[in-house]
């Protein structure tokens, strides 16, 4: 309900403020008295049309305010949907007119002329010979078309399941009916990837083998400088090996054998451990000679795009000034192209994207 208005610097209004009470209000007065300004006031601050003309004559600026009182559940729920919230059940649209601007503000806030006009259709309808706001906006009519057919939520109800399966209905024929090219495309291309799968001839766990070959070959370095380190230390030419060390306690304890019977035993353990260490350490000399036999390249990284002349999937190659994506095809195939990274943030003059690629300078961005 619209509680009381306050209009300044507006025609011929200096200043005035009309209050309004429940019920029936009415205005009256001889012709020109202003009662037709007053009214449209009430537009004027719903964002109705201003030019600096309206202004009272040898003023700067002017101002309308409409005080609304909120207490009805439905309207809140609206103004809420619209994000403004009544204070203390009340709410303050003004208008402040200066030259030809004019700034409006719910509440305080500082709001657009459309906001107002929407906040607005939930406060208040104006009447007049050729406007009513309600039936202005389109988004209102259905609901003024139900609220005339009053009992009709049942019938609603059955034209929206209705829609709804006409719709599901509808999306379900368009999938079906797919064209027959594009179908016999997909059938031969499912076609073709069975035959690749048939043929790579894969088995099970195969995976796994290749996952472990990978790791070998990526750490085949690493892995052969261990082997020789260990060699080095039971059986390398160093005199203080684990091996001469292990004979020589073999030699010591020998001498002593014939005088204690634990002794024997004790020498026959230890004949067991040299055997041992004897043993090991020729597997891991083989097993180190076999390591240098082993290529050691780090297989090429696939990438996700593929050549634009034979259509084989690219792979990453590193370069002199950085990485670069070239067909696998070489010397067949010699089609290469740079890698486009996108970086984080955007560009400060034009808010595009900002992209790093490779080039034969190094990396460059734009």
């Amino acid at each position: 309900m619209l509680q009381n208005l306050h209009v300044k610097n507006l025609a011929l209004i200096d200043e005035v403020e009309v209050d309004f009470a429940e019920g029936l209000n009415i205005l009256t007065g001889e012709t020109g008295a202003g009662k037709s300004i007053v009214l449209g006031s009430v537009s004027l601050a719903l964002g109705g049309r201003y030019s600096a003309d309206m202004l009272r004559k040898g003023t700067d600026a002017g101002l309308v305010e409409l005080t609304f009182s909120v207490n009805s559940p439905e309207t809140i729920r609206k103004l809420e949907e619209l994000e403004i919230h009544p204070d203390d059940g009340q709410i303050i649209i003004s208008r402040k007119l200066t030259g030809s601007r004019s700034v409006s503000r719910i509440n305080g806030e500082t709001v657009t002329a459309s906001k107002i006009r929407e906040v607005a259709s939930a406060l208040i309808d104006i009447h007049g010979q050729h406007e009513h706001q309600s039936l202005l906006y389109k988004k209102n009519h259905l609901a003024i078309l139900d609220a005339f057919a009053k009992d009709a939520d049942g019938v609603k109800k059955q034209v929206q399941e209705a829609y709804r399966t006409y719709r599901a209905v509808q999306k379900e024929l368009n999938e079906a009916d797919t064209d027959e090219a594009q179908r016999l495309k997909e059938i031969s291309f499912l076609e073709f990837e069975i035959e690749e799968i048939q043929n790579a001839g894969l088995s099970e766990e195969e995976d796994l083998e290749i996952e472990e070959t990978y790791r070998k070959m990526v750490s085949g370095k690493r892995i052969a400088e261990s082997l020789e380190e260990a060699y080095a230390y039971l059986a390398g030419e160093n005199q203080e090996n684990a091996g001469e060390l292990l004979g020589r306690a073999v030699r010591a304890i020998a001498d002593a054998t014939g005088y204690d019977k634990h002794t024997e035993e004790l020498y026959g353990q230890i004949l067991e451990v040299e055997n041992l260490l004897g043993d090991f350490s020729r597997e891991l000399q083989e097993a180190e000679t076999a390591m240098e036999g082993v290529k050691l390249k780090v297989p090429d990284v696939l990438s996700d795009e593929y050549c634009d002349v034979c259509g084989r999937q690219m792979v990453v190659k590193k370069g002199k000034f950085g990485h670069f994506l070239a067909c696998p095809g070489f010397p067949d195939c010699t089609f290469t192209k740079p890698i486009v990274i996108e970086m984080p943030g955007k560009c400060p003059k034009c808010g595009g994207r900002i992209l790093k690629r490779s080039s034969k300078k190094g990396y460059v961005f734009y």
